[in-house]
């Protein structure tokens, strides 16, 4: 959490809690994510990011090889290393 201290990390981590305490989360087993064809490219982690992408939600990442193939599949998502080349604050 980085340059968070005090009163302003609990409050953080406080807001994470019932965040994750609400979330929905998806998941696919590790056999299945082999399967896709997104696998040989991208690897376990992010086939998988791919995999549950069905579930249509916006992506941020960095990776290029991610990004691509999310787009390809329709997903909506933004490559983060394009907002830092906008001189964007995030």
């Amino acid at each position: 959490m980085g340059d968070l201290q005090g009163e302003e990390r609990l409050r953080f981590r406080s807001w994470f809690v019932r965040t994750v305490e609400h979330a929905i989360e998806y998941c696919d087993e590790s056999r299945l994510v082999v399967k896709d064809q997104a696998f040989d490219r991208l690897g376990l982690t992010d086939a998988a990011i791919a995999a549950v992408s069905r579930h249509s939600y916006l992506f941020l990442t960095d990776d290029l090889e991610l990004h691509v193939t999310l787009l390809k599949r329709g997903v909506d998502a933004i490559n983060f290393t394009h907002l830092q080349q906008l001189s964007w604050t995030l």
